[in-house]
């Protein structure tokens, strides 16, 4: 039994070990920065939220970019859109991929 414990422990501290390492490994998503209360209309919202929608696989895949520093400089798109390149990590919250942005930058798409 002693030895069912130890190895337990051990196995359970090597799985916390390797999740954060996974959860927080920085992306990159490029689609068309949008703003989810005034565009999307999604009335949860009581300010401006800058929401990158992309295309995958023929489907759109929203990520709502967290309110932080990066964010902020960035600034709001309110009724705008812009093509954008946003690098942070991801994590799923509520039933949304909210992307903690590192780096946001304008893509000039030519054509």
């Amino acid at each position: 039994m002693k030895k069912f414990a130890t190895l337990s422990f051990a196995l359970l501290a090597a799985l916390m070990l390797m999740v954060p390492a996974v959860a927080g490994d920085a992306v990159t998503v490029e689609g068309e920065m949008v703003c989810g209360k005034c565009t999307m209309k999604e009335g949860d919202f009581a300010k401006c939220q800058n929401v990158v929608a992309v295309d995958k696989d023929g489907e759109k895949v929203y990520y709502y970019v967290v309110k932080n520093e990066t964010n902020t400089e960035y600034g709001d798109v309110c009724m705008k859109s812009r093509m954008v390149k946003v690098t942070g990590t991801v994590e799923e919250k509520d039933g949304r991929m909210w992307i903690a942005a590192t780096e946001i930058t304008t893509v000039n798409k030519e054509g």
